[in-house]
């Protein structure tokens, strides 16, 4: 399957993307990351496999964790 990619990501250095999955808008891997699901929108993932460490409120810019 493909992986699609919304606009605006972050790939970070060796992250690797499974097949069949999709990684939202404004969405930030870290490097060297192995994403195994979908991604939301504007989230931070880390690790292997990749899990949600934070999120931003796009009215303000303020992190959610």
């Amino acid at each position: 399957g493909k992986v699609a990619v919304g606009d605006r990501n972050f790939l970070g250095f060796g992250a690797i993307v499974l097949q069949g999955r999709t990684i939202r808008c404004d969405s930030v891997v870290a490097a060297g990351s192995l994403v195994t699901r979908d991604l939301d929108e504007l989230c931070e993932y880390r690790g292997s496999p990749a899990k949600k460490t934070r999120c931003i409120d796009p009215k303000d810019g303020v992190k959610i964790t």
